[in-house]
């Protein structure tokens, strides 16, 4: 555990803690996660039953969560970016949920409550295993005709990954920001290479992926952001795109969520890639929006969320009548 999270004794109590998946509304009685939701906000008037517990994924155990609705207008599986977790997309899940659907988290390997070291990737298949058996999980304890994807950046690019190769079977797609290239890839992986050769980890510097304010201040704060970068995350990343360069063609809806002053990821070459990974695909840019798309200004932000929504409502409206 690092300085920071010291001070929030309930990181601590629920790591300790076994949560079971098939117990309802476990924060009802647990003090340590009706902090956690507390502290990041999560609107718990919109969720009709609340679940979390752990899936097993390449020998670790990965923190789950159910946000789930007696009527869902559908159901998204979510999964965040790397270095994030899943209380850094809180925002997403309660308009989510204010608009009728159901949400499933996942905190990907060495993120959040689920187990791995911190910032230590050594291969994105640990990643993707961590997704598949999460879906697999979903299946397993809900009634479902069908599941979209929403992820952003290294999370959208997984859930991309995942669907493309039949790993998991989702009815669409929308990535935020998804990545392929990082920004100024060539640059940014000879530096990487290079210092990885003197210092494996290093501490994570914050830059400046969003116009909200209040996010950053928070983002800075944040007892679960990973805080350190490893040089093994490049020679990872190197090897997972040759491996989704080789993947079939999506055969589900993509939709990309895209800001213009994206200095993460390199947006425009992402987004020919996608487009020539995909049957069918969308783009919506944000003029002035940065990395962070989803925890952006409120007006950009409620602009995003509002192209979720009409996607996934279009969606399901097609997937109804394709089926009768």
């Amino acid at each position: 555990m690092n300085s920071m999270t010291q001070q929030y004794t309930w990181i601590e109590d629920m790591n300790n803690n076994t949560y079971g998946i098939d117990e309802k509304n476990p924060h009802d009685q647990d003090e340590a996660l009706q902090q956690y939701l507390k502290y990041y906000q999560f609107n718990m008037k919109a969720v009709d039953e609340y679940r979390c517990g752990t899936v097993r994924a390449s020998g670790k155990k990965q923190f789950i969560q159910f946000f789930l609705k007696q009527q869902p207008a559908g159901t998204v599986y979510l999964i965040h970016g790397y270095l994030d977790h899943s209380g850094g997309l809180s925002r997403t899940i309660n308009q989510l949920l204010q608009r009728g659907y159901q949400v499933i988290v996942l905190d990907l390997p060495g993120h959040g409550f689920s187990e791995g070291n911190e910032g230590l990737l050594t291969s994105f298949d640990d990643y993707i295993a961590a997704i598949e058996q999460g879906y697999h999980l979903i299946l397993d304890k809900l009634d479902l005709k069908s599941v979209a994807g929403l992820g952003h950046s290294t999370g959208g690019a997984l859930l991309f990954h995942a669907s493309a190769e039949k790993r998991v079977k989702l009815e669409s797609l929308i990535l935020a920001a998804p990545l392929y290239y990082p920004y100024q890839w060539k640059l940014f992986e000879g530096l990487l290479t290079l210092s990885g050769k003197v210092i494996s980890r290093k501490k994570r510097g914050f830059k400046k992926n969003s116009e909200d304010k209040i996010y950053q201040q928070f983002l800075r704060s944040d007892p679960l952001q990973v805080r350190v970068l490893t040089a093994e995350w490049v020679t990872a990343l190197k090897e997972w795109q040759l491996k989704i360069e080789g993947c079939p063609v999506a055969e589900q809806p993509v939709y990309v969520l895209q800001g213009t002053r994206d200095t993460t990821v390199d947006w425009k070459q992402n987004i020919r890639f996608y487009r020539e990974k995909c049957g069918e695909f969308q783009v919506a840019l944000f003029p002035g929006a940065r990395h962070q798309l989803l925890n952006e200004r409120k007006e950009i932000t409620n602009l995003a969320h509002q192209r979720i929504h009409e996607f996934l409502r279009n969606r399901s409206v097609f997937s109804q009548a394709r089926k009768a």
